[in-house]
């Protein structure tokens, strides 16, 4: 019932998208007729605008005739104005290199103020360099005397050394000996203690004697660096001298070329304002005659323009209903798929759901004829008479009805109807399922479907 109440929903579906259908393919046939009218317009308009267009190439040649004339005329001007132009740049140029001359002279200028500063900062720098020299070769002369008198003291402790190592041999005499000679001995270790501390300060003045030489090195080198700088200097201040002079020249030279050339600006001046008033006169008679060319061809151009527009209007008019008549064909047969997809996909549904019946319907007759198998046993075994042994060691038993086959560890064997309880007695009915819960589960089974 579900499965056909859809399908007559989407047979509904179906008819109204073709009464759609029909209503767009009429709408169509009416925006064709408007097209070609519209065509026809166009074609006509087209007419039109050629018409135009050859009176337009009419007055251009009449425009070429003047322009021909106007032209001449304004080659002898340009003539002119290109050698007023000339003497102009000239000029310009001319000044423009003056002003060049004069910023490179000041910078010149500056630059030699700035390398005389230095000069002078170098030249300081190297007489401090020469009394600090001058310091130093004082300072190493004395450092020359302290050493020999250190290696006097070095002589003098190398021969004590040697006559306490010829006494300590002859230790075996005895102590009124070494009594008497023990104060010599005080005395012999003070003076050497004396020598150590003189051999101490020794070192110490070795290493300050070889950083005063580094730094005496260090020196020399800054002190030839320098003068090689400031030989660098002198030359680049002759240099820079010879520049100058080199552009005074020639800045003298560029100002004579500035007066001979403002001279010849102020005779051409003259003469191109005697020229100018002359083709003044020609050119206010050919602006008259042309701007009533003008006028004439304006009102030709926008008649040509207006129905150019016109012609315009029409194809974008054409161009959107063409879009429009796309874009609902477009839409129209997106939903018409998707109405197709849709009744397959139930028709799908309903074979999956008949599928489903059909399966129920064999599992329910595969049931019914297990209920038959099942039922004949029981009467069998109902017509069979069955006689129970009592069993030995249990008082008061009684004879039950025969239940299952006994299994391996003793006890009765289960039910085939009962889910894997013991099995009931024979004189009671199996149970027998109710067709409401058959007839619910398929209902639920559709539902799902």
């Amino acid at each position: 019932m579900i499965l056909s109440d859809e399908a007559i929903k989407f047979k509904d579906k179906i008819k109204t998208l073709e009464k759609n259908n029909e209503i767009l393919g009429d709408t169509a046939k009416n925006l064709r007729v408007m097209l070609e009218s519209e065509r026809e317009q166009n074609v006509k308009n087209q007419d039109l605008i050629s018409e135009n267009k050859k009176s337009i190439e009419k007055l251009k040649d009449v425009i070429s005739m003047n322009a021909s004339e106007f032209s001449e005329v304004q080659i002898a001007l340009n003539e002119a104005k290109l050698s007023e132009e000339k003497v102009k740049s000239e000029y310009h140029r001319v000044q423009e290199e003056n002003v060049r001359l004069k910023k490179k002279k000041e910078q010149l200028q500056q630059e030699i103020d700035d390398w005389s500063k230095l000069h002078a900062q170098l030249s300081e720098q190297i007489k401090s360099f020469e009394k600090s020299q001058k310091d130093l070769e004082v300072a190493l002369t004395h450092k020359d005397d302290n050493i020999n008198a250190l290696t006097n003291c070095i002589t003098q402790l190398n021969q004590l050394r040697c006559e306490s190592e010829s006494e300590g041999q002859n230790k075996g005499g005895n102590d009124s000996d070494d009594l008497a000679n023990g104060e010599v001995a005080g005395d012999r270790n003070e003076k050497m203690k004396n020598q150590i501390k003189q051999m101490m300060d020794v070192c110490r003045t070795h290493t300050a004697i070889s950083v005063v030489e580094e730094d005496l090195k260090c020196l020399q080198l800054k002190l030839r660096a320098s003068m090689s700088t400031k030989c660098n200097l002198e030359d680049q201040i002759k240099k820079l001298e010879d520049d100058r002079y080199l552009l005074q020249s020639a800045k003298d030279g560029l100002e004579d070329e500035c007066r001979t050339l403002r001279q010849k600006v102020e005779i051409l001046n003259e003469l191109y304002q005697q020229k100018e008033m002359a083709l003044q006169k020609k050119l206010s008679q050919e602006e008259y005659e042309r701007q009533e060319r003008e006028q004439r061809l304006s009102a030709a151009d926008e008649k040509a323009g207006s129905a150019a527009e016109e012609v315009k209007t029409y194809k974008r008019r054409i161009e959107e209903m063409e879009k429009e008549l796309q874009k609902t064909e477009w839409l129209f047969k997106n939903q018409i798929a998707t109405h197709e997809k849709k009744v397959h996909e139930n028709w799908l549904k309903a074979r999956a759901a008949e599928r489903a019946i059909a399966e129920e319907k064999s599992e329910a007759t595969n049931l019914r004829h297990k209920l038959l198998e099942l039922t004949q046993k029981m009467a069998m075994l109902q017509e069979e008479p069955v006689i129970v042994k009592p069993m030995l060691g249990i008082p008061n038993t009684q004879n039950h009805p025969r239940r299952g086959p006994l299994s391996q560890n003793g006890s009765f064997g289960t039910s085939l109807l009962s889910g894997g309880e013991c099995s009931p007695p024979l004189t009671v009915e199996p149970p027998v399922r109710p067709l409401s819960a058959t007839l619910s589960q398929r209902d639920m089974l559709r539902s799902e479907l």
